[in-house]
């Protein structure tokens, strides 16, 4: 991202470097020039997005140790959850795509999708501080099951910038309101996983 944004601008640098170069006689400076500066333009931008990322994610995960959600090991539960029968997930936006792919599930939103709808949907659920603000995107879809993974990393998708606690936030600490059940999980799945089912479900 950052690099398509620098694109213009570093064309015109590079044809100044190509420009300044050309006028110099000394061919063994115009070859050093040629060696140093273009490498730098074309290269530069890409080390600065990649350290800005990794700067970026330092940054927004908290410390303590990492935790990985299996999403496989997940799926395969879900695949004969509840007793085969087919429900709609509200769940972290990048795990959407595997649900769909391993389980005969449906999801709201997924960040590989182009359904822009689905994924406002699922941030303004994690988001939400009310509860009621919740439950209208779970009767308007409407949801059967939310699915939360506990890995820290997660959460910074659903900080909030008035520092209030998330639903997401309630939901990994087994907060949830009084309209989602607990789903009892395998002790291998309970470590990286809570699931709930919504109450009165359509």
């Amino acid at each position: 991202f950052y690099q398509a944004l620098a694109g213009l601008p570093l064309t015109v640098l590079l044809v100044r470097i190509l420009e300044a170069s050309a006028s110099v006689r000394n061919g063994y400076l115009r070859a050093a020039a040629h060696l140093v500066g273009l490498p730098l333009v074309l290269l530069g931008p890409f080390a600065l997005g990649v350290g800005w990322g990794v700067k970026e994610r330092a940054a927004a995960e908290p410390s303590g140790e990492g935790l990985s959600c299996n999403m496989a090991a997940m799926s395969q539960f879900l695949a004969g959850w509840p007793d085969g029968e087919p429900v709609i997930l509200i769940t972290n936006l990048g795990f959407g795509a595997e649900v769909v792919y391993r389980t005969h599930h449906r999801v709201v939103g997924d960040v590989t999708h182009r359904n822009a709808r689905g994924i406002l949907d699922t941030y303004d659920f994690f988001s939400a501080v009310e509860d009621a603000r919740a439950r209208e995107v779970v009767d308007a879809r409407p949801v059967d099951a939310v699915l939360v993974c506990l890995d820290p990393s997660e959460r910074k998708f659903f900080i909030r910038e008035d520092g209030q606690p998330s639903l997401f936030d309630r939901l990994r600490e087994g907060d949830a309101p009084p309209w989602l059940d607990s789903v009892v999980l395998p002790a291998e799945l309970e470590r990286m996983f809570r699931l709930y089912r919504v109450r009165l479900a359509r």
